[in-house]
């Protein structure tokens, strides 16, 4: 379930210029991320993506997920949700700011 899974703020820093607000364009939007495993600690060398739009069903119905990865060093599995309801656009008014513009749940 998602209220076991832990929750961790993507943050952004950013200069804008002629810019006013950055945010993600549509459900099909695509994270890319360095995912670490939970479990070793292992981080993958590639960049992973991730999107609202992706969803996989977790192990033994326990719902499911924007992403699901196996990790290569220890076999276990990591999932990572994005929580649509906390993604807020980086403004103008946030220069220099590191601000959390997503929260994820992660497994």
């Amino acid at each position: 379930t998602r209220a076991a899974m832990g929750k961790f703020g993507l943050q952004l820093k950013a200069t804008l210029e002629n810019i006013s607000k950055l945010r993600p364009d549509g459900e099909d939007f695509r994270w890319f991320l360095k995912l670490k495993c939970h479990n070793c600690g292992e981080v993958s060398d590639k960049w992973q993506y991730i999107t609202l739009m992706h969803s996989v069903p977790l192990k033994g119905g326990r719902g499911s997920a924007n992403m699901i990865q196996k990790c290569k060093l220890c076999s276990r599995e990591n999932s990572i949700d994005i929580l649509k309801d906390t993604l807020k656009p980086y403004n103008v008014s946030g220069l220099f700011i590191l601000r959390v513009v997503s929260i994820c749940c992660c497994d």
